[in-house]
């Protein structure tokens, strides 16, 4: 069985009082060093029941060195996913309360402070993340999955960044109304990836989101049309794969992944043991990965440099490469008599 890790919402992590100087820390004073140059990936850290409160970090995709931007860590910084703009511009998802309303965040990209927190407004009610999904296309165009009133199952929708308006796009398929949805990405090429969790707890998937004892099926990885929403389960990672953050490259077209393989230690900050209120959990120790997307094979590329610190929601800058103009034509003169 393989569970998505998550980012302990502030209903949970209330209890490790314990652990709360750790998370009033600025990166700096967590043995992180600041980044030499601009960041190619963004990531958030803290978040577990070690970090009650979260901070945005910078993430080198070459050695998987873990860098700070200066911003003290806070609640509000607690993403479940982040994007970066075309533009640098670093934007995350949030539901820092466990409940609605899901949040717009945005974050400085040099500082790490958090410049907005907007609460998500539509033709609905309230929106809440499911874990929640963000990204942006080749053209800027930012996504969320989402979960309202106005769409059955977990839904994707288009974000004004500016008011944090979302416009709905279409829901998941007949079939997947009862999953979950962790994380979305987006290449250049137009292709969009999700990774899609079923849980089963008395056939009812709403009371497996609180069951510990629910089985999982999944996570499998899932592409998401972004034209109508419907999204198509594709290969499952292997069972002993827990993710932890998913994002396209979009200068080369990579898919990474955060994420830990192996057996989940005992005192991790998984569901269960975070439900517990276990101050004495470890952080999760994650590692950077190449995905396949067309297996969901994963290729370890190294760990990363903060074990301390959990480490989650993958977001990578860049921008799509702009072909080349083609060559102009060269016409031979042409000589007559």
């Amino acid at each position: 069985m393989t569970g998505i890790r998550r980012v302990a919402s502030v209903a949970t992590i209330t209890v490790a009082v314990a652990a709360a100087s750790i998370a009033a820390m600025p990166a700096a004073q967590a043995g992180l060093e600041a980044p030499a140059e601009a960041p190619a990936a963004y990531a958030i850290g803290g978040g577990g029941v070690l970090a009650p409160a979260c901070q945005l970090v910078t993430v080198d995709l070459s050695n998987g060195a873990v860098g700070t931007l200066g911003a003290p860590s806070s609640v509000e910084a607690c993403a479940h996913d982040l994007a970066v703009a075309p533009d640098g511009s670093v934007w995350g998802i949030a539901e820092p309360s466990g409940a609605p309303p899901a949040l717009l965040v945005h974050f400085d990209p040099a500082t790490g402070e958090v410049l907005s927190s907007t609460a998500i407004t539509g033709d609905f009610p309230d929106a809440s993340i499911a874990e929640g999904g963000l990204a942006f296309d080749a053209a800027g165009t930012l996504f969320a999955q989402l979960s309202t009133d106005a769409c059955v199952g977990v839904c994707l929708y288009t974000l004004d960044r500016d008011t944090a308006v979302a416009t709905l796009v279409g829901g998941p398929g007949d079939d997947l109304l009862s999953s979950f949805m962790y994380y979305l990405g987006a290449d250049c090429a137009g292709s969009m990836v999700t990774t899609e969790v079923s849980k089963g707890s008395n056939g009812d998937a709403a009371s497996a989101e609180s069951d510990p004892t629910a089985q999982v099926f999944g996570p499998t990885l899932a592409s998401v049309d972004p034209a109508t929403g419907l999204v198509t389960t594709g290969s499952a990672f292997q069972d002993d794969f827990d993710l932890a953050g998913l994002d396209y490259a979009r200068a080369d077209g990579t898919l990474y992944a955060l994420g830990r393989v192996g057996p989940t230690p005992t005192g991790s900050t998984d569901d269960t043991t975070a439900a517990t209120g276990d101050v004495g959990a470890a952080a999760f120790d994650a590692s950077l990965f190449v995905v396949d997307p067309e297996t969901a094979g994963i290729t370890e590329v190294t760990a990363l440099s903060e074990p301390n610190l959990d480490i989650s929601a993958l977001g990578i800058a860049g921008e799509c490469p702009v072909p080349p103009p083609p060559a102009p034509v060269v016409l031979a003169p042409t000589f007559t008599g």
